[in-house]
């Protein structure tokens, strides 16, 4: 049986934001490919499904494909797409 992991996220360290003090400790580092590789790993995930959250933009999107491109278990991708703007979602999903 293949084990999928359907909700992760990467990110890389940011400014700690102070209207989320309870969070803001762990978004002290980044979190990448290799730290989640080590918790999969572990627990026998095969696979997860990169799941994007902010900023919901266009280079966050370029940024999250180009993550998968370092871990070959991550095998699906949810991205943003602005569908308020449906003449740009064409040029967004090539």
């Amino acid at each position: 049986m293949v084990a999928v992991d359907s909700h992760q996220h990467f990110w890389t360290a940011a400014e700690p934001d102070s209207s989320s003090a309870s969070l803001e400790a762990i978004f002290r580092r980044s979190f990448l490919a290799e730290d989640l590789l080590c918790e999969i790993s572990r627990v026998g995930v095969q696979h997860t499904v990169l799941v994007q959250g902010f900023p919901q933009t266009q280079e966050m999107n370029r940024w999250m494909f180009r993550q998968t491109k370092l871990a070959d278990f991550v095998a699906w991708v949810v991205a943003w797409v602005d569908l308020m703007g449906p003449s740009s979602v064409g040029r967004t999903l090539d």
